[in-house]
């Protein structure tokens, strides 16, 4: 045999294994992660939201959401159960995907989005790739990673090995641990004072400035519009900071997100600079995050916005 052919034999065999590994692997995780529990890890928590969560009230948003907003008083203030499917470190483009793919599962009665009227800003981070298992399995996931990945986007995420890529080790630990669905606090996650609080000193919140990031505008617009198509009652927050507003700060981003939501007939409540907690610096972690008390205090003012609304 000639040694061209030989080696050209050797390759596609390699590459034939490797396409045998890679399918298995995949099989292997896809299976596995369908299997690890809710509690304990915040992979399992994300599939808990996308493939099991059912209830007729949810609580989306980065850490501001998860720390803010306790079930149990939404839940009795509405008389419906209500889970919170916040994740920190995750931002707009991370809850439209999320939001679009329970969507394709079930349709909640109302969802409370807590996000940053900043959000818009194309400055900063905006986290998907936890949603690269779930690639091939949503449009919505494709389409953003593919935005963000560029032209190989398709042709990575063919591997399976690429789309567990920082995953892998995380589904198989809690795969093998096992455990439950079980969440006594229905996804919420307090902050608990541990000795440090935030300086009492008022700062000024400038905001973020720049350009607008106009997939994230349309990708705002086409899930809130998906919500209300679905009959669903969409209530908009930004959450406390222990800070004064700028007058003068950057509003593009915000005002894009007034109109959107005047359009739709979405309240928007701006809960940035509440007297009561400005007079109160041990209820903050940090300038943008409550302890468990001060979030007790804010959600019952968050519910009772919500009634108030629902009542007219």
């Amino acid at each position: 045999m000639k040694p061209f052919i030989k080696f050209l034999l050797s390759a596609l065999i390699l590459l034939a294994c490797l396409v045998v590994v890679d399918c298995f692997i995949g099989l292997a995780l896809d299976k596995m992660l369908d299997e690890i529990p809710n509690n304990g890890n915040e992979t399992g928590a994300a599939h808990y939201a996308i493939k099991k969560v059912t209830d007729p009230v949810l609580i989306v948003g980065s850490s501001r959401a998860k720390y803010h907003y306790y079930p149990d008083i939404i839940a009795d203030s509405l008389s419906l159960k209500t889970y919170n499917v916040g994740r920190g470190g995750y931002y707009l483009s991370y809850h439209c995907c999320l939001i679009n793919m329970i969507l394709d599962r079930y349709t909640p009665d109302i969802v409370i989005w807590d996000f940053s009227m900043d959000a818009l800003f194309a400055n900063g981070e905006d986290l998907v790739n936890k949603f690269r298992p779930y690639y091939w399995d949503y449009d919505v996931v494709r389409e953003v990673i593919d935005e963000k990945e560029g032209k190989l986007s398709r042709i990575k995420n063919l591997s399976n090995a690429y789309r567990y890529n920082g995953m892998a080790v995380q589904v198989l630990f809690r795969w093998f641990k096992g455990g439950s669905d079980y969440d006594p606090t229905n996804g919420m996650t307090p902050l608990v004072y541990s000795g440090q609080s935030v300086d009492p000193k008022l700062a000024v919140h400038h905001g973020l400035t720049g350009p607008i990031d106009q997939a994230r505008v349309n990708r705002l617009h086409n899930t809130l519009k998906r919500l209300v198509d679905a009959g669903v009652k969409v209530f908009v927050f930004d959450s406390p900071n222990y800070s004064i507003l700028d007058p003068n700060r950057d509003m593009s981003s915000e005002s894009i997100i007034r109109e959107e939501c005047q359009r739709l007939s979405i309240p928007v409540f701006d809960n940035r600079s509440i007297d009561f907690f400005l007079q109160h610096p041990e209820m903050f972690y940090d300038e943008g995050h409550l302890f468990e008390d001060g979030a007790r205090i804010y959600t019952q003012i968050a519910a009772h916005q919500i009634m108030q609304e629902l009542s007219e």
